[in-house]
């Protein structure tokens, strides 16, 4: 609570008594990396995250893959400099546990982020579809891949995918497909995947943009 109003010391000190009361408790040290993995602490902080990943791996030698990928996150938020890091963690987090798809999409989202190797992304969200048929990351993954290569009806079957898979998400998904369709230049179909989704339209706005 303190961490997301933004009081990152107190956070911090709270975290570092967990850590002395139940020191073999590896959340101490994993909140402690998404504490410091924060922007405005992590310039400051970065040099201790090494250490923190090291004492997690000791005491969890099974799923310290989950923090490995989560920290490669981070430094991939972090800026070109960072990417290396990034991507080692993400391989380490795959090898250790090979039948994930976390750290396989971590992966492929870098690679994604990275125009000079986004071409890498898409053997990778396919393997996530392989290992994980079911599971609406995959699609949605490769949903965000074709837009980004404006392969509008390829994305759109990717999002019709997600919402057989999860009806619930119908709002976020129309939203998503109208977004695609604008950029076809299909005017009327967009506005109705807004309506589908339940969104008010201005009317005015809608002609204009649309």
């Amino acid at each position: 609570v303190l961490a997301e109003k933004g009081q990152l010391a107190e956070a911090e000190n709270l975290y570092r008594l967990a850590s002395r009361k139940r020191p073999g408790n590896t959340q101490c040290y994993t909140r402690l990396i998404d504490l410091y993995g924060k922007a405005d602490w992590f310039e400051k902080k970065q040099n201790e995250l090494d250490a923190l990943l090291e004492t997690v791996i000791q005491l969890d030698p099974a799923t310290n893959f989950l923090t490995r990928t989560d920290l490669g996150v981070i430094y991939q938020q972090q800026g070109e400099l960072f990417w290396p890091k990034a991507e080692k963690l993400h391989r380490e987090a795959i090898e250790q546990y090979p039948r994930g798809i976390m750290a396989l999409l971590n992966l492929g989202y870098y690679y994604l982020d990275n125009q000079k190797q986004a071409d890498k992304a898409e053997p990778i969200f396919e393997q996530v579809l392989e290992q994980a048929p079911e599971a609406r990351e995959g699609y949605l993954a490769l949903a965000r891949l074709y837009e980004t290569r404006e392969e509008w009806d390829v994305a759109i079957a990717q999002y019709e995918r997600v919402q057989q898979i999860i009806p619930s998400w119908e709002r976020f998904i129309q939203t998503s497909i109208s977004r695609c369709l604008r950029e076809m230049n299909a005017s009327e179909a967009a506005q109705k995947a807004l309506l589908r989704a339940g969104v008010v339209l201005d009317l005015v706005r809608a002609d204009r943009n649309l």
